[in-house]
């Protein structure tokens, strides 16, 4: 079966940040057969167990003579699982949040034992998509990262670079998470820490320069998107709204024009031009950020002898992505380049240079946080089999789609479309020249 959607063509950014997209020219999809999944007696009798586990953690905690008692964390924690595990998530957050208030009082407001609680609410509140909820949860444990752990603690880069990735992911979706702005402002300090608690004597050194690079660099990045698009009139100024002046005005007298001028407060034109100003040094402070970092680290690695090509040409290539979001085309080509000749001069053309650079990449999925315990945020994700154009400027266009009946759904077909509007591709390189190609069947989970 044949559809058409209405189209996406292109990815950019709106002067110099901003996504822009036209519509998706032609979308083909062909329908196959579906198996409709069956209920087991075994998984009635898990709900029925569940069901049960509840009703016996509820009435133990009614017996109790007081909601402090040492065994209410265990009880309530093992009622939250409980009701988590039946997808009950509004419930199980108030068994979290008791269980969480009684440690608080039993431990302090900061003790580290509240994390892995606080990693579970988290990931329940992130499955009923209560936004406001997680943040407010990420809140309470940054709070306790910062007073409690040591910056040099695996804890605390694995929770730093866990909530950037969500400050990043409430910011490009739009979430509404209950306060206003976008506070990344906080993930960059972080970041700061960490680079400040690297020791020389780290044998993983180099390894987390680079990642703190990346990631920090990312955050500088979406904080100059929220720069581009917020208002002249939200930045401060030095200058003064009005001045001094004089309104003069002509009147006729006895014949004759007579000009009456008479003190008085004028709109200062230099306090609308300093906002401006002001809003372009906020965003040039972020972008120097970025490519003062990546220059940092590409000095870095060539400093050190045992720098392997394709690691110093990942960071160029990098770099080349950041100008490309940046939609400085000159440079990002620039870097393209280099990243190309190290690996042909060290004979890797072929093989890691294929792997870099033989497909379009999308360069906000590559450049997002991967850690190894990060909580995972539950979002819908679109099926299907999708195939589509990358141009050489990372245009996007001739979206096709092939699958099930429920693949060809228009909630389907808006949820691709938004995965393609909230990313940016970097064509394929030949010999580091940015070219046209085609994605073909790419599992739609994987936009």
């Amino acid at each position: 079966m044949t559809i058409q959607l209405r189209s996406v063509s292109a990815v950019s950014y709106l002067a110099l940040l901003t996504i822009l997209f036209a519509p998706i020219h032609s979308v083909l999809a062909q329908q196959q057969p579906s198996d409709e999944g069956v209920e087991t007696t075994e998984a009635d009798e898990t709900l029925s167990a569940l069901e049960a586990d509840v009703v016996n953690y509820r009435q133990t905690l009614a017996n109790m003579q007081t909601g402090f008692n040492a065994n209410t964390i265990e009880i309530n924690l093992g009622l939250a699982q409980a009701l988590v595990d039946l997808d009950r998530h509004d419930e199980a957050a108030d068994a979290f949040e008791q269980a969480l208030q009684v440690m608080r009082i039993q431990e302090g407001l900061y003790s580290e034992s509240q994390l892995p609680l606080l990693e579970d609410a988290i990931r329940s509140a992130s499955e009923n998509r209560d936004w406001e909820l997680v943040d407010r949860d990420f809140f309470i444990a940054m709070s306790i990262i910062e007073r409690s752990v040591p910056t040099t603690d695996p804890a605390y880069e694995s929770w730093v670079r866990g909530f950037t990735s969500w400050k990043i992911y409430a910011y490009r979706h739009d979430l509404d998470t209950g306060e206003d702005g976008n506070s990344l402002a906080d993930a960059l300090n972080y970041y700061e820490q960490l680079r400040a608690g690297l020791s020389d004597d780290d044998p993983n050194r180099i390894a987390k320069l680079i990642t703190y690079t990346r990631e920090q660099s990312l955050a500088h990045y979406f904080n100059a998107v929220d720069i581009s698009s917020t208002p002249y009139d939200e930045f401060d100024t030095q200058a003064p709204e009005t001045v001094s002046g004089q309104r003069c005005y002509v009147v006729i007298r006895n014949g004759q024009p007579v000009t009456i001028c008479s003190n008085t407060q004028v709109p200062n034109p230099e306090f609308f031009e300093s906002r401006q100003q002001a809003k372009a040094a906020a965003l040039q402070n972020e972008i120097r950020k970025i490519l003062t970092a990546y220059s940092e680290l590409i000095s870095t690695l060539e400093a050190q002898p045992a720098t392997s090509a394709d690691v110093m040409a990942t960071a160029y290539l990098e770099l080349g992505d950041m100008n490309f979001l940046l939609r400085d085309m000159s440079r990002a080509r620039e870097n393209y380049r280099k990243a190309h000749n190290l690996l042909a001069d060290a004979g890797l053309s072929a093989t890691v240079g294929a792997s870099l650079m033989g497909q379009p990449r999308n360069i906000i999925r590559d450049l997002t946080i991967r850690a190894a315990n990060q909580i995972q945020l539950q979002r819908d994700v679109p099926t299907g089999l999708v195939s589509f154009d990358v141009e050489e400027d990372g245009s996007v266009a001739n979206l096709g789609i092939v699958g099930q009946g429920a693949d060809l759904e228009e909630s389907n077909q808006e949820l691709i479309a938004q995965r393609l509007r909230n990313s940016v591709y970097r064509p394929r390189l030949d010999a580091g020249v940015p070219i046209a190609s085609r994605i073909e069947r790419l599992p739609a989970s994987e936009l």
